[in-house]
């Protein structure tokens, strides 16, 4: 379950990496910022 957990984790990391530079849309960052302050 940890392990699941940190792979999702880090799938978010990239993806704000990625995804928030290439296409920062509003609902997608406050939610990926949501998941990365828990």
């Amino acid at each position: 379950y940890l392990n699941e957990e940190r792979k999702g984790r880090e799938k978010i990391i990239k993806i704000s990496e990625l995804g928030l530079v290439i296409c920062p849309v509003k609902h997608n960052y406050t939610d990926i910022k949501d998941k990365l302050d828990k």
